[in-house]
C-alpha cells in the first residue's frame, strides 16, 4: 500500500497529542494545555481520529481485495496488537506482584485477570474493576471494529447496502445517547466508536473527494464549530464529529508540511511508533510526574518535553524488540504452524 504522508502526520498529530492531553491530566498545572476545548477533553476527541483514522487505512489496504481470507485478516491484527501488549502488560503486572508479594493483588475475582490476555480490561474497567494497568480502554473498543470489519467491509463495498450500515450504526448510536450500555460513557460505547470506524472505512471509498479545497475547508469550519461552540446537549456528537473531521483537515494539512524532509522524516518515525506510545505513556507520565514539580507553566512544559522524549524513547526500544521477536526462530515456527493449519 502507497504511503501517505498526510495520514502519517494525522497518526504523529494523534500520538503525541494524546501524551499531552494525558499530561495535563495529571499534572498540577496552573494552566493545562490541550486539556479541555469547548465541549469536553481533547482525548476523547483524539480517540476519535484514531477509529476514523484506522478504519479509513483498514479499508484502504482490504477493502478491494478479491481474495480476503478471514484467518490471515484476524492473525495479522491480533500481531499487530496483541503481542507488543501482553508484553507490556505482563511487565507492569510483575512490578505490581513484586511490589505486593501476592500474584492477584486486587480484591476482585481472580478470572478477570483474563480480561487482560484478551486486551479487554480497559474497556471493562469503566463498568467493573478489573487488572488494568497500561494501554488504554480504546484498545478494547478497537478489537471489537476489528472483529466486526469484514461484515462492515462487506457492507462498505456495496452502494446502497453502505447507506443501510450507516443507518443501523446511526439508529443503535443515537439509542445509546440516551439508554445506558451496561454503564459505559455515552462517547464509549461500540456504537459511537463504531460509527466513527466506519465513517473513516467510507472515507476510504472517497478519498480523492475527501482532498479537495472545498471538502477541507468545510471540515476545518466543522472542527472549529464542534470544538468552540458549547453544545447544550449530550457533547459526544460534536465531539466524534469534530474527530473524524480533524482526519480530513490533518491530512491535508500534512501533505502540505511533511514536503519539508525533516517534518516527513519525524512524521515518518513518530507515525511508526504511535501504538507503542499508546501502550506505555501513562505509565511513563505519571512516573515522571512523581520526581517533577510542575505547578509552574514554565516547568510542567519542559517537564511535558521529557516525557515525550522518555516515551518516543521507550516506543522505538519497543518497536525494535517486537520486530526481533517476529523474527526469531521460535515465533517464526509458530507461524509457520499456524498457516501450516490454515492451509
Amino acid at each position: 500500500m502507497e504511503r501517505e504522508k498526510g495520514l502519517d502526520f494525522a497518526r504523529a498529530f494523534a500520538a503525541i497529542g494524546i501524551v499531552v492531553f494525558h499530561f495535563y491530566c495529571h499534572s498540577s498545572s496552573a494552566h493545562k494545555l490541550f486539556l479541555l476545548h469547548a465541549n469536553g477533553g481533547w482525548g476523547t476527541a483524539i480517540n476519535y481520529l484514531f477509529f476514523a483514522l484506522s478504519g479509513y487505512l483498514l479499508h484502504k489496504k482490504y477493502g478491494k481485495q478479491e481474495r480476503f481470507c478471514l484467518t490471515t485478516f484476524y492473525y495479522k491484527r491480533w500481531k499487530a496488537t496483541m503481542p507488543a501488549y501482553i508484553a507490556v502488560f505482563l511487565f507492569a503486572y510483575f512490578q505490581n506482584v513484586a511490589s505486593a508479594g501476592t500474584l492477584f493483588y486486587l480484591n476482585i475475582p481472580k478470572w478477570r485477570l483474563l480480561l487482560s490476555f484478551i486486551g479487554m480490561d480497559g474497556y471493562v474497567s469503566w463498568v467493573t474493576p478489573t487488572y488494568f494497568i497500561t494501554g488504554e480502554w480504546f484498545l478494547g473498543a478497537i478489537l471489537v471494529a476489528y472483529a466486526t470489519y469484514p461484515l462492515l467491509r462487506y457492507l462498505a463495498n456495496h452502494r446502497w447496502l453502505r447507506f443501510f450500515g450507516l443507518a443501523v450504526l446511526l439508529a443503535f448510536y443515537g439509542i445509546f445517547l440516551k439508554v445506558s450500555f451496561f454503564g459505559l460513557p455515552t462517547d464509549t460505547t461500540p456504537a459511537a466508536c463504531l460509527l466513527s470506524f466506519f465513517l473513516g472505512m467510507l472515507g476510504a471509498e472517497q478519498q480523492d473527494f475527501l482532498k479537495k479545497k472545498f471538502v477541507v475547508a468545510i471540515s476545518a469550519v466543522l472542527c472549529v464549530v464542534c470544538f468552540a461552540v458549547p453544545f447544550p446537549a449530550n457533547p459526544t456528537t460534536p465531539l466524534l464529529l469534530g474527530g473524524c473531521g480533524s482526519l480530513i483537515v490533518l491530512n491535508s494539512l500534512g501533505n502540505l508540511l511533511c514536503r519539508n524532509k525533516w517534518i516527513d522524516r519525524a512524521t515518518r518515525e513518530i507515525s511508526g511508533l504511535t501504538y507503542p506510545i499508546f501502550l506505555i505513556h501513562h505509565r511513563i507520565i505519571l512516573s515522571i510526574l512523581d520526581g517533577f514539580d510542575t505547578v509552574s507553566t514554565l516547568h510542567s512544559l519542559g517537564v511535558l518535553l521529557l516525557a515525550l522524549m522518555v516515551c518516543l524513547v521507550f516506543a522505538k526500544t519497543l518497536d525494535v524488540l517486537m520486530k526481533s521477536f517476529f523474527k526469531s526462530s521460535i515465533y517464526l515456527k509458530f507461524e509457520r504452524l499456524f498457516q501450516g493449519e490454515k492451509e
